[in-house]
């Protein structure tokens, strides 16, 4: 599958946010899910298959590492990207032991979206037969 065409899930419960990535990734040709909280986005991942899933680290009803663990079994090639405010140590960390594959901080802009997605699906590139 090209770069463009992904399927994308943006969880994250500040409406601009997902907004915002959306319009920034359709208008680049990326098929873009959003879920407004961790329950509805583990929900829609039980449901269907993502290649890149940005996860906010702080939400209601389920935060970004209860998804990840309850996520842990995905294909090898779904790739996680966690979105946070914070840029500590300690929120860096937490998005590494919950095996996020990128962390990217807010705020950003639509080409660090891009160059995101770019970054963590290289290394599925370079896998595939």
């Amino acid at each position: 599958m090209s770069e463009k065409g992904k399927k994308i899930l943006i969880v994250d419960d500040e409406g601009i946010i997902r907004d915002c990535c959306m319009k920034a990734l359709s208008a680049r040709g990326y098929d873009v899910h959003t879920a407004e909280d961790g329950q509805e986005g583990l929900n829609k991942i039980c449901d269907n298959h993502y290649d890149v899933i940005f996860l906010d680290l702080v939400m209601p009803r389920m935060d970004g590492q209860a998804v990840a663990h309850n996520i842990s079994g995905l294909s090898e090639q779904t790739k996680i990207i966690v979105i946070s405010g914070s840029s500590t140590d300690e929120a860096q960390q937490k998005a590494r032991d919950m095996g996020a594959h990128f962390y990217l901080e807010k705020p950003f802009t639509p080409s660090d979206l891009v160059d995101a997605i770019r970054s963590v699906t290289a290394e599925v590139y370079k896998q595939a037969p």
